[in-house]
């Protein structure tokens, strides 16, 4: 599949084990032919806390899907292409046992930018953050980024709303460094991740 047609995809936990945490946020944004579709967001209010997020509706877009069930939505967004994400077993770990609970399955492949990040990239830090700031992508406060989305941003607050489209962004960015290599498709990135892609 090429490069250009993915997901970005992030999660917001209320920690970091999926048997006694669970999902405050889900963000999406779907990238078909390099040109991003409208993101999908999905919130908690009954665990946005003060300690955890502090959200004001207003200021994003939140897109809930036809749909009864809006996972269903996210599922039909996502269609069958790769989907990225920033550590994304993290996510998936969280993600595929809370769709279950939905009656909702998300089987597409999944490709990780952290990993990719640190095979391509020589930096002090790979927070994904550090990434964005190496490729120029703004992560400003209502920034309007490259795809001319609107990614509220906090210093040192994970959103996953403003993080989905900041790392399609970076994603997007890395393509001519993996051209370079050899890289034009997600099969080669599987590849290139287990040591099998032969370099050019």
């Amino acid at each position: 599949m090429e490069l250009g047609n993915f997901v970005s995809l992030d999660l917001e936990t209320t920690g970091l084990n999926p048997k006694e945490d669970t999902v405050i946020e889900i963000a999406a944004v779907r990238v078909q032919n390099g040109k991003p579709w409208s993101p999908v967001y999905y919130w908690r209010p009954d665990l946005c806390t003060p300690h955890t997020r502090d959200i004001k509706t207003g200021e994003i877009h939140l897109h809930f899907g036809p749909s009864n069930n809006p996972y269903d939505f996210l599922k039909e967004y996502c269609g069958d292409v790769s989907i990225i994400g920033y550590n994304i077993n993290f996510d998936m770990r969280f993600l595929n046992p809370f769709l279950a609970q939905h009656s909702v399955v998300l089987d597409n492949p999944t490709y990780c930018v952290y990993k990719l990040a640190k095979k391509i990239l020589k930096l002090e830090s790979y927070k994904l953050g550090n990434v964005a700031i190496h490729y120029g992508v703004a992560l400003g406060h209502l920034a309007r980024t490259e795809f001319g989305l609107i990614a509220e941003y906090t210093e040192g607050k994970h959103f996953a709303f403003s993080d989905a489209i900041a790392l399609a962004e970076v994603f997007m960015s890395m393509r001519p460094e993996l051209e370079k290599m050899g890289v034009h498709s997600f099969e080669d990135i599987g590849k290139l991740e287990q040591g099998r892609l032969r370099r050019i």
